[in-house]
């Protein structure tokens, strides 16, 4: 019996310790396309402004975008602001979460569109706060891109 409970704990104690060093799919490295896209978009502003015919348009596609890429739900929606649940800190290590707020202002002859993603604060074992925060801002400006100019060619550029 002794040597049962031993080979059965060092059978148990080698497999925790695989999977804690078994690696987690990552996404593939960015093509020199999508960095090029990823450097011309990054110097757009994540505020801009549109004629109000357009707005409704624009409207639409943001909340599209933050049904469909983001990794939390949609708290508010109203005429004036999109916003998802506050990205969840410490859900695990292996993930972050990702939220987004859009604003809509109308202004005298325009509407001023306003776009913010956040994550969830959380230094996980593979990314650190500020590539969590960098990749937020990427994010941002992926769906800024998006509004302004219903193109997304990169989907899978989308952290989630």
């Amino acid at each position: 019996m002794t040597r049962i409970k031993g080979a059965s704990i060092w059978v148990t104690a080698t497999l925790f310790a695989g999977l804690g060093c078994a690696p987690i799919p990552s996404k593939p490295a960015a093509t020199p396309q999508q960095l090029a896209y990823l450097a011309s978009i990054g110097q757009e502003p994540l505020e801009f402004e549109v004629t109000k015919d357009k707005a409704a348009e624009i409207w639409g596609r943001a909340q599209s975008f933050i049904g469909q890429y983001s990794s939390m739900k949609i708290q508010v929606a109203t005429e004036f602001v999109l916003q998802t649940f506050n990205p969840i800190s410490g859900q695990n290590v292996y993930t972050t979460t990702y939220g987004y707020s859009v604003t809509k202002t109308p202004l005298a002859e325009t509407v001023r569109i306003s776009v913010e993603c956040s994550h969830g604060g959380f230094v996980n074992m593979f990314h650190s706060d500020k590539e969590d925060a960098a990749l937020a801002l990427q994010n941002a400006h992926i769906l800024t891109h998006y509004l302004r100019t219903a193109e997304l060619p990169y989907p899978g550029l989308i952290s989630r």
